[in-house]
Order: structure tokens, then C-alpha cells, then sequence
């Protein structure tokens, strides 16, 4: 894999977790998701907006319903089999495309100050883990793996949330670079101050760019859809 991994000044941990989440065949593969999650949030905009936030429908069925177009052909049918069973990665590529879709002019007025998102943080079932197949074909190196993949997901969602607050001019103009482009590279560097301070001195945390830019992309999401929804003050 060639995803880029960079590494802050702090806490160690997550780097080996989050490389987990990245799409098997990196650069090409970022490249046409890109293109599908483009496609579906065109064809089905509301829709793709309720998964991002869990509203209404969820689950195989808003999937299913979100694939059931002429986004999908042969090209790419496997990669949608896929991306249904890690709805994650769904989230992250549609919000991605929302932001471009619905926020490509400006940042909504009061993002930075509007109410906390709640995250669901993700159980991780040891017992459950080693009766599984996955734990009898790696042994405890596959159980750490999926206990810091599990610590990972929950701290990069507030993680993501602190950014975007921190700086949601500088996320959005990350969020709206081609994946894997030179633009990418180069607003990533306006991001990296508001990383740093939502890490907290002293702190160490290695990530790849596309669990940033999946944990980026949903809180721009939720917290710009939050502060539209918010009643105007007088």
C-alpha cells in the first residue's frame, strides 16, 4: 500500500489502525470512488445526505437503493459489492461529494460554534472477536489490530469534529482537491495547525490521508447541515 502516513508531535497510536481503513488498492482506487461517489450523490441527493447523517433509511437497504443506478456498471460492480459491506467508507466518499455539491462556494455561518455532534462510538466484543474466524487465522496479533482499529474509529470522529471547527475554511478547501492530487498536498498544509492543536502538545498519532479526509469530510457534514438547522438568535 502507498498511502502516506504522516505523523504529528503526540500520543502514539493509531497509525496501524487507520491504515485499516483505507481502500485496498489506494491511489487508483481513491481516484474512482471518487467518480462513483460523485455519480450517486448526483442521481440521489437526498438520499445519499440522509445516510451521511442517519436520518430516515439506513443500512443494505439505503445502499441498495443508492447503488440501484446507472452509476454502476461492469467497471465497477465490484468495487460497490465492496463498498456495501463497509458502510464507513460509503459515508465517508458521499460526504465527501455533498461537500462539493451543496458547500463549493462558502462555509456555512456558524459552523464552528454549532451544538456537539453526538458520535457513536464503536463496541469492540473481544469475546465475541476470538470465537471468530479472523482470530483463529491471525491469533492476539489480529486481536490487537482490531482493538486499536476500534480505539482509532472513535477518537478520529472527534477528532474530525475538533478540526473542522478549529479551521472549517482550511477543511473545506482540503475537502474540495481532487483525492491524491498536488492540489490535495497543498491544502493539507493549511490544515495541519488545527490538527496539531486538537492533538494537544506533546501528543503523537499517525494516520493515512484517507481516514483524514473520510473523518474530515462527515464532521464538515453533519456540522454544516447542524448549524443551517440552527434558529437564528436576535
Amino acid at each position: 500500500m502507498t498511502y502516506r502516513v504522516f505523523t504529528f508531535v503526540a500520543l502514539a497510536l493509531v497509525g496501524a489502525a487507520t491504515s485499516a481503513a483505507a481502500p485496498a488498492n489506494d491511489v487508483e482506487e481513491r481516484r474512482v470512488t471518487r467518480v462513483l461517489y460523485t455519480c450517486v450523490a448526483a442521481k440521489h441527493p437526498q438520499l445519499a445526505s440522509d445516510f451521511v447523517l442517519r436520518k430516515g433509511t439506513s443500512g443494505r437497504r439505503a445502499q441498495g437503493s443508492l447503488f440501484e443506478n446507472s452509476c454502476v456498471d461492469k467497471s465497477n460492480g465490484k468495487l460497490v459489492a465492496n463498498l456495501q459491506m463497509k458502510p464507513d467508507h460509503l459515508r465517508f466518499g458521499l460526504a465527501d461529494a455533498l461537500i462539493a455539491r451543496e458547500f463549493s462556494t462558502a462555509v456555512p455561518a456558524g459552523i464552528a460554534n454549532a451544538a456537539p455532534l453526538k458520535h457513536v462510538d464503536v463496541t469492540f466484543d473481544e469475546i465475541e472477536f476470538v470465537r471468530g474466524q479472523i482470530y483463529k487465522n491471525g491469533g492476539p496479533k489480529a486481536l490487537e489490530r482490531a482493538r486499536a482499529e476500534a480505539a482509532s474509529r472513535n477518537f478520529m470522529a472527534r477528532f474530525g469534529e475538533c478540526v473542522v471547527r478549529r479551521g472549517p475554511d482550511a477543511a473545506r478547501r482540503f475537502l474540495l482537491t481532487s483525492p491524491t492530487s498536488t492540489d490535495e498536498t497543498a491544502a493539507l498544509a493549511g490544515v495541519r495547525p488545527h490538527m496539531a492543536t486538537c492533538l494537544g502538545e506533546g501528543n503523537k498519532v499517525g494516520m493515512n490521508l484517507y481516514s483524514l479526509r473520510g473523518a474530515l469530510a462527515i464532521n464538515f457534514y453533519r456540522l454544516a447541515h447542524a448549524a443551517q438547522a440552527a434558529p437564528e438568535t436576535h
